[in-house]
């Protein structure tokens, strides 16, 4: 979830790859969790940058 928005739905393993292929780095030195909750976290008020964030993740997830 990410403002409320469904933005993956799947395997955990798979999850790695789902978000490297929309731009976010994954080091295999930090845990893959941490990583999703940095980049599904807002910060309010929203400016354009994290607009775009969501619509980014959104779009992924419906095109799938």
């Amino acid at each position: 979830m990410c403002d409320g928005h469904t933005v993956y739905q799947g395997f955990m393993k798979e999850s790695p790859k789902y978000f490297q292929d929309l731009g976010f780095k994954i080091k295999t030195t930090h845990n893959p969790v941490d990583v999703y909750m940095r980049v599904l976290s807002i910060n309010y008020p929203k400016g354009e940058e994290e607009e775009n964030k969501i619509k980014a993740l959104c779009n992924r997830y419906n095109d799938e």
